[in-house]
């Protein structure tokens, strides 16, 4: 992860190449019992539709698609961000500067 001392930089496409790549044919969607979430992905992927406002994506949006992860898993955990000191996300974000930094409440506009 680092060399002399510093974080190494690269993108995940270079990781491909130590992977080999199986394929598997499933029938069915396995029931599981825990299933891990990006958070910040799972807000990215879906359509805020109608919601104006952050409650309202809430309410409509994201709530109902967590719900809905429980048909195939006992738990559903959401994992977000953290930008823990001397990590390599850390040091990425300091290099990309800081950017802006906004209070987000539930009456706030989408």
């Amino acid at each position: 992860m680092s060399v002399g001392g510093k974080v190494r930089v690269g993108k995940k496409a270079d990781l491909l190449s130590c992977l080999q790549l199986e394929e598997m044919q499933t029938t069915s969607t396995p029931v599981v019992e825990a299933i891990f979430l990006d958070g910040a992905a799972v807000v990215q992927m879906l359509n805020p539709g109608t919601a104006n406002t952050f409650q309202e994506y809430a309410d409509l949006v994201f709530i109902p698609y967590v719900t809905s992860q429980l048909q195939t898993a006992d738990r559903v955990d959401i994992v977000w961000d953290v930008y823990i000191p001397n990590s390599l996300k850390k040091t990425t974000r300091q290099k990309r500067g800081q950017g802006v930094h906004r209070q987000v409440s539930p009456t706030t506009m989408i």
